[in-house]
C-alpha cells in the first residue's frame, strides 16, 4: 500500500502544479485576445497507474479490504477521466 500512496503523491503533486499554473488562463475573459506567445502551456502529464495495473493483474486486490480497495478505485477512476480528458 506505500506504493499506491507513494504513486498518488506523486499524482497530485503534478496535478496541483497544472491547476496552480491554468489559473492564469482560465481568468481570460471571453472575447479577450492575446497573442499566441503569452501563453504558457504544459504538455500532457504522464499520471502513474503501475502499482495499480500491477494490483489487478496479479488480482492482489483480494487480499485487500473493500473500503481500501473502493477509495484507490475512484483514486485511479479520476486520474483515467483526467487521461482521457487531456491526452499526452
Amino acid at each position: 500500500m506505500a506504493a499506491a500512496e507513494n504513486e498518488m503523491r506523486a499524482n497530485l503533486r503534478v496535478l496541483k502544479f497544472i491547476h496552480e499554473n491554468n489559473r492564469v488562463v482560465s481568468i481570460i475573459e471571453p472575447g479577450q485576445t492575446r497573442e499566441a506567445k503569452d501563453f504558457h502551456s504544459i504538455p500532457g502529464v504522464r499520471l502513474l497507474n503501475v502499482v495499480w495495473d500491477t494490483m489487478l493483474a496479479l488480482s492482489l486486490t483480494n487480499y485487500i479490504d473493500y473500503e481500501r480497495v473502493f477509495s484507490l478505485l475512484q483514486v485511479y477512476g479520476i486520474q483515467a477521466v483526467y487521461k482521457q480528458t487531456y491526452p499526452r
